[in-house]
């Protein structure tokens, strides 16, 4: 399971922002430094969980992929027992393999997560081809596995089920569209030949395609039980009185900006367009700003990434130079939930210190 984070953005510092100087990659370098040095100290002084005590494992994943990104072997190999703590490996063949979405030391695991899973392999598949460490490959497959366990059909609508309870041994009966990355599970089919990861993939992308609003927007929530209540309604995807939370549509956008391009793009636009004004939620349907509150750090991360998958300099110039000034408020005074904000920024500046340094791609992508 993921749950979402509302981010407060610091955006006193965008005025004129479009008559600056370009940015270059050692500038994005030096704060990338400065929020991996927060991550060590907070490793170092046990200090990675939340202040329940609960370690979220998407932050982990995330962090995890970044150290691989960035060729930071010591931090990989701080952040690995974290990782390799949330994975079931046990005999029991339907959950071997699953994830866990949070961890806490001497706790069972509650629930199996989804897009905790993508993040946990996709950190240890990178790791794998950064460091040479064909063990984190074949994890990163074992988790796969146990990712498109997650599948299943209702009302005709193929899903990954949001994730599985182990003290009452079921499924969730919903999906949320995070819960989904068609290019990733892609690229390891394209690696290792293997066809059910393949279809999996190529289902997954159907879905997000089958997701995009009227606005060009991606929803979020796929509910098939929904259909039992307006069967004549066709309806796969949907948001909640039609509000989209813009950071979640750019995550999903990002993560097909390979399969699906046009979507990416879409959405992509629709946040550029409105960059100079940009609100957290919007209406699926028109468009329109839903509330006044402003887009925070989690949407400027977004948008870089996003538009450093697809190339489009222009528009990551425009959300770096909002993105900048918003990390180097929060690095000055970081807040809960440290590790997610922290995995989020390094991992869109990442995104654009390799684009503005010439390279396109992470190592290990495929």
């Amino acid at each position: 399971m993921i749950r979402g984070v509302v981010v407060v953005a610091c955006v006193a510092a965008l005025a004129g922002c479009g008559r600056s100087a370009p940015i270059d990659a050692d500038t994005v370098q030096r704060l990338e430094s400065r929020y991996a040095d927060a991550v060590r100290d907070w490793l170092a002084a046990d200090r990675l969980a939340r202040d329940d005590g609960w370690t979220k494992t998407v932050e982990v994943g995330q962090l995890l992929a970044w150290a691989a990104a960035a060729g930071d072997v010591a931090l990989y190999d701080a952040l690995h027992p974290h990782a390799i703590a949330t994975i079931r490996d046990d005999s029991v063949p339907l959950t071997r393999g699953f994830v866990a979405w949070r961890t806490r030391p001497d706790t069972p695991f509650d629930a199996s997560g989804t897009t905790e899973a993508l993040r946990i392999a996709e950190g240890l598949w990178h790791g794998a081809a950064a460091f040479a460490r064909p063990e984190d490959r074949a994890r990163a497959r074992l988790i796969l596995d146990g990712y498109a366990r997650h599948a299943g059909v209702d009302q005709g609508i193929w899903m990954i089920r949001n994730y599985y309870n182990f003290g009452t041994g079921g499924f969730a009966t919903n999906s949320y569209l995070v819960d989904y990355d068609p290019d990733f599970v892609a690229a390891v089919a394209r690696a290792t030949g293997d066809e059910d990861l393949r279809a999996l993939a190529a289902r997954s992308l159907a879905l997000v395609q089958s997701a995009v609003a009227p606005s060009g927007l991606l929803y979020d929530l796929v509910q098939p039980e929904v259909v039992t209540l307006m069967p004549d309604a066709s309806i796969v995807a949907f948001s909640p009185n039609d509000i989209v939370q813009l950071s979640n549509a750019l995550a999903v956008a990002e993560r097909v900006a390979h399969g699906a391009p046009d979507v990416a793009r879409g959405c992509l636009a629709f946040a550029h367009r409105r960059a100079a004004r940009l609100r957290a939620y919007y209406l699926g349907r028109t468009g329109q700003p839903y509330r006044e509150d402003r887009a925070g750090l989690a949407v400027s991360c977004a948008a870089v990434r996003l538009a450093a998958r697809l190339g489009d300099d222009a528009a990551m110039s425009v959300f770096l130079r909002r993105l900048l000034p918003e990390a180097r408020a929060w690095i000055d005074a970081p807040t809960q939930p440290r590790a997610w904000i922290a995995s989020e920024v390094l991992s869109a500046l990442r995104f654009a210190h390799d684009r503005l340094a010439g390279r396109v791609n992470r190592p290990g992508a495929d």
